[in-house]
Order: structure tokens, then sequence, then C-alpha cells
């Protein structure tokens, strides 16, 4: 009982008076469980409705609020959830994400339940709903967190925006009791797990904030993507199979496999990108593409895609 409330009020401590007496006994139920590590954990973090309703609000058209997004845990919740979803490290090495990456679904307003109008952390959306029309991306300002970054990127450096569609071969969010037996959890500092890509846009040399001001290196085509012919291609990665296992998922597609629908936005600590800094085709990978040009990451938004896959027990 000491430990607890000696670790509730550190957690008070570091709150201060940003947190309302109303949160003070979820703080206490948090200050009393041990996490497990990271890569083990198969709860979503940071999904309490209340929090997830907060968001959609501060994600609405013409709303870009640094301070409000901060305040109710947008850096902590933008990073646990890449984490938790495999996109750290699947796509890209962890960071802290210091603007609130906006993406609204053109076609999506007014839509039940409010989150399928936004790619935020996780959501889920259909896959009609998803690749249905172009989508509207737009940053807000670096909120307070970027101070602490201490990466020397000058403040009028341009941005690269990139949306892609992604499969990592191993998130904790896949982990249940089939993914448990069929696969070996990875130990914690293994290198990044396989990622399969489709990059749909690439903008470049965009002033703060917009996007649309920027250069097209590599035009969308997210309207109209054919995401059920990617998701019938997702195959269980036979090295972390038991050959029995191995054996059953021969030549068909792995159903815990996850498909997202993303947007990242870099600066641009070199500067200005020439068009010869795009990679060839759509199936590359973001990390080293951001690594060869110089790209720090700044804000994620992404959502995952309800598609379908073939039903074995058909075949």
């Amino acid at each position: 009982e000491e430990e607890n409330d000696a670790m509730l009020g550190l957690l008070r401590s570091s709150v201060g008076n940003l947190a309302p007496r109303s949160r003070l006994p979820q703080l206490r139920r948090a200050a009393t469980k041990l996490p497990l590590p990271l890569h083990m954990t198969t709860e979503e973090p940071f999904s309490t409705a209340d929090l997830e309703a907060k968001l959609v609000e501060l994600h609405k058209p013409g709303l870009l609020t640094p301070g409000g997004w901060g305040y109710y845990g947008g850096h902590q919740r933008a990073r646990n959830c890449a984490n938790y979803h495999g996109v750290f490290p699947g796509l890209l090495p962890g960071f802290a994400p210091v603007v609130e990456l906006v993406v609204h679904l053109a076609d999506a307003e007014g839509a039940e339940p409010a989150a399928r109008a936004h790619l935020l952390y996780g959501n889920t959306l259909p896959a009609a709903l998803a690749y249905g029309s172009p989508h509207q991306v737009r940053w807000g300002p670096p909120s307070t967190e970027s101070s602490k970054l201490g990466d020397a990127v000058p403040a009028d450096a341009p941005w690269t925006i990139v949306g892609l569609t992604f499969s990592p071969a191993y998130a904790p969010a896949m982990v249940n009791d089939t993914f448990l037996e069929r696969h070996r959890i990875p130990p914690a500092k293994a290198p990044p797990p396989a990622v399969t890509t489709h990059v749909h846009l690439v903008v470049v040399n965009a002033p703060a904030g917009q996007p649309g001001a920027g250069e097209t290196l590599l035009a969308s085509d997210i309207a109209g993507f054919d995401v059920a012919a990617m998701r019938a291609g997702l195959f269980a990665p036979p090295s972390t199979l038991p050959r029995e296992a191995a054996a059953k998922l021969d030549g068909l597609p792995d159903e815990l496999r996850h498909v997202y629908v993303g947007y990242f936005c870099f600066q641009q600590k070199r500067g200005a990108l020439a068009s010869s800094a795009l990679p060839t085709g759509r199936d590359w990978s973001l990390a080293e593409f951001a690594a060869a040009n110089g790209l720090v990451p700044r804000g994620l938004a992404f959502a995952t895609v309800l598609c379908g896959f073939p039903d074995k027990e058909s075949e």
C-alpha cells in the first residue's frame, strides 16, 4: 500500500495541475499495475472511450490545437499505439510525435461512429470507406514537446508527407491464442519485423502544414485501391512457424495479419528534395527513404482496415 501511495504521489507531481480530480481514480488504478514489456503487451494502450472521443473532437476539420492534443494524451497515444500495431519498428524506428497530423476522409462527413471520419491511431475503418476517395491531410504547428528533441532541424525546414498501406508480419495487436499456438513472440530487441507496403502518395518541399503547396513526387492512388488483392497475398512468415503450422498455412493467407492505411509527416533536415530522391515503384521501405534523405519524423495517423480474406475451411 505504501509503495502504491508513493507511485500515486509521483504521478500527481508529474501531471501537476493538468490532471483534473475526476482522473485521479484512473491514475490510482494505473499506479497499481505493473505493465508488461511493450513487445509482449496484448491489450491496446490508452483505449478509453472518453479519450478516443476527445481526440476525434480535436480532429474536426478546422481545428488544430496542439495544446489540447497534448493535454489529452496525443503524444503518448500516438507513440504507444504505433508500438502496439507494429508501426514501430515495422515501418520506422520509434519516435516522439510532436505535431497533430489530421487525415480526414473526404466522403465520411457525418459517418457513425465519429472515428470513422478520420485516421487516428489504429481506429478501424471498412475498406470501402478507407479507399473510397482521396484523403484530406494537414498538420498543426509543433507542440511544446518539440522543444525537447534537440535535433537541430531549422524551424523553416520544408516538409514531406507520405501515405501508404502496410501490413507488419508481427505486431502486439496480432497476439491472441491462435497466434501463440503458431508463432514465437519475437524478443524485445529483435530486428524489425518484415512489413508489406504499398506507397500511395509522396509530397515533398511543402511549407509547414500545407501539403497542397508542396511538390508531388508520387500521385495518390488511394481512391479505389484494391486492398483485398493485397490482403490475399499476405502469408505467415515461414521462419517463425513450427513445421506443422507452416504445413497447414502453405499457400494460404494468414488471417492474423492486419492491414493499415497511414500517413507520416517529416521535416527535411537537409533542405529541398529533388525528384531523383524518390525510389522506383510503390513497395519501397519508408525507413530507408527517410534515412537516405535526412527526413526527421514529426507526426503520424493510421487506421486498421477491415477487409476479407479467403476462407481456409471452404477450400
